[in-house]
């Protein structure tokens, strides 16, 4: 079953990366005094969606048997997690998105921001 990404995550991680664009595309504009302006901001704002596409878009949550395959935002290649190796998981509260803890029995924390993470978390302890 796949698990999709919290929609506010992807908002807010949107939001943040914009708020750096146009800080970046000032400071800039202020350090070099550039006469093309436009086409320096439409350069970096196409750089900063192609960040955001490639960093955050891409996150996948699926358990496949008894195996969890997910990819966070700072992983490049697809990891997964043998059912049995959880210890714990737990739920934690941000302001806008929720975060879906895991604890291996290596004392590995791996958050996943899930959609709807109390479905995650039935799912994981069930099939544990």
């Amino acid at each position: 079953m796949k698990y999709q990404t919290s929609r506010n995550f992807k908002i807010t991680m949107a939001l943040a990366l914009i708020a750096g664009y146009l800080f970046a595309t000032m400071l800039c504009y202020y350090l070099f005094r550039s006469n093309d302006f436009d086409f320096f901001a439409v350069f970096w704002f196409l750089g900063t969606i192609a960040i955001y596409i490639a960093y955050y878009y891409r996150m996948t949550i699926k358990i496949e048997g008894n195996l969890l395959t997910y990819k966070t935002t700072n992983e490049v290649k697809t990891r997964t997690l043998p059912l049995s190796e959880i210890a714990t998981v737990s739920i934690r509260k941000k302001l806008f998105y929720p975060v879906l803890t895991i604890t291996t029995k290596q004392q590995t924390k791996i958050h996943l921001y899930p959609e709807q993470p109390e479905r995650l978390e039935k799912a994981l302890i069930t099939n544990k």
